[in-house]
C-alpha cells in the first residue's frame, strides 16, 4: 500500500501522540517518587555532630532576575538546606522560620503574662558554623537541528533532535558562628550537556526544583553543585573541632549545652577550654584568633536531648565558668 502525504502526516502524528504519552507518564511517575537531592556518598565526621545552617546564598543582577521567575537565591538555599539534612552528618538548623517563630514564642510569652496560657520552654539549638555563598553562573542553552513540526504547550516544544546545557556556579563560604571567622572557602562548578531527540524547550512552565527541573540539564547540574558543596562543608568542617560550652555548674554537677540530637553519650570525655584572649583586627574588628587555656576534663554520667551532665575527671587548674568552650575532637 503507498502511503500519500496525508498517511505520511497520519503516522507522524501518531508517533508523536505516543512520545507524548510516554513522556507523561514518565512525568507522572517522577511526581509521585521521592524527590531526594544528596545522590553520593558523605564522608563520617569524627565525634558528635556539628549544628549548621545556611546562610542566604546571594544571586544579583541578570542570575536574580530570572527569565522564568524562579527565586534563583531562596531556592538554591532551600536546596541546601535539604542535602545537608538527607547527609545525616549534621544537625541543621533552619533559620529561615526564626523571625516567625520567634513572633510566635513573644505572643506566647504575652498570654502567659496575662495568666491565660502557661508559657513554652524555648530550646533553640545554637548553630555552630553557618554557610554562605554567592552565584556567579546559573542558567542554560539549547541548540536544535531540523525537528518534525510545532507543539504548543507548556514547553514551547518540537520535536527534534537537540543539544541543551546548564551551568551552575556558587562561591562558598564556611563560617564559624562563634567567631564570625571564615574557616573555609571553595568553588563549586558544574556544567551539564545533553544530547537527545526528544523535546526542546525554555523551561516555561517549570517551576524550580521540581521533579521536571531535576531531569533538565540545568537541574542536573544544580544537582552536582548542591553534592559538590555538601563534601566539600563535610570535609572542612572535619578539619575542625566539635564545640559545646558550659551550660550552668552545680556543686559537682556541670551541664554542656549539647545532649543525644548532637551524638553525645554516656562515657564521652570532654575537655574544657577557656577564652583568655580574643585577637582582632584593629581595621575590621574580624576575629583573627583566640588563646585558650584548657582547664578541665569531662566525664559524661548523663545525657538528654538538648544537653548532658558531668563531673570532673580531676579537679580543674582553674575556675569553670558558664560559657567556657566544651571541646571534642582534634
Amino acid at each position: 500500500m503507498k502511503l500519500t502525504p496525508v498517511r505520511w502526516l497520519a503516522w507522524i502524528c501518531l508517533a508523536i501522540s505516543f512520545c507524548l504519552t510516554l513522556a507523561l507518564d514518565a512525568a507522572h511517575a517522577a511526581e509521585k517518587s521521592p524527590i531526594t537531592i544528596l545522590t553520593g556518598p558523605v564522608q563520617q565526621i569524627a565525634g558528635p555532630r556539628r549544628s549548621i545552617f545556611v546562610d542566604q546564598i546571594q544571586a544579583s543582577g541578570p542570575i536574580s532576575n530570572d527569565p522564568n521567575g524562579w527565586d534563583v537565591s531562596a531556592g538554591l538555599s532551600a536546596m541546601l538546606t535539604t542535602a545537608l539534612t538527607e547527609s545525616e552528618r549534621f544537625i541543621v538548623v533552619d533559620r529561615s522560620v526564626a523571625a516567625t517563630l520567634q513572633g510566635e514564642h513573644d505572643l506566647a510569652k504575652s498570654l502567659a503574662e496575662s495568666g491565660q496560657i502557661v508559657a513554652p520552654s524555648g530550646h533553640v539549638i545554637p548553630a555552630q558554623y553557618a554557610v554562605s555563598g554567592m552565584v556567579t553562573e546559573f542558567g542554560q542553552s539549547r541548540g536544535t537541528s531540523a525537528g518534525i513540526g510545532g507543539i504548543g504547550g507548556a514547553f514551547d516544544n518540537t520535536l527534534s533532535m537537540s543539544h541543551t546545557a546548564g551551568k551552575i556556579a556558587i562561591d562558598f563560604k564556611v563560617i564559624s558562628a562563634r567567631t564570625m571567622a571564615v574557616i573555609g572557602s571553595f568553588v563549586v562548578t558544574r556544567d551539564v550537556s545533553n544530547s537527545s531527540f526528544g523535546f526542546t524547550g525554555n523551561y516555561k512552565g517549570i517551576s524550580f526544583g521540581d521533579s521536571t527541573f531535576w531531569n533538565t540539564p540545568l537541574g542536573e547540574a544544580t544537582r552536582g553543585a548542591m553534592n559538590d558543596a555538601v563534601n566539600k562543608i563535610v570535609q572542612i568542617v572535619s578539619g575542625g573541632r566539635w564545640e559545646a560550652q558550659i551550660a550552668d555548674i552545680d556543686g559537682d554537677t556541670i551541664y554542656v549545652n549539647a545532649g543525644s540530637v548532637a551524638g553525645l553519650k554516656v562515657g564521652d570525655k570532654l575537655a574544657v577550654e577557656h577564652v583568655t584572649k580574643q585577637i582582632t583586627d584593629p581595621a575590621t574588628s574580624e576575629v583573627l584568633g583566640e588563646l585558650k587555656a584548657r582547664v578541665a576534663v569531662i566525664d559524661i554520667t548523663g545525657v538528654q536531648d538538648r544537653f548532658s551532665t558531668g563531673r570532673f575527671e580531676t579537679l580543674p587548674s582553674a575556675a569553670v565558668q558558664r560559657g567556657d568552650i566544651v571541646v571534642s575532637g582534634n
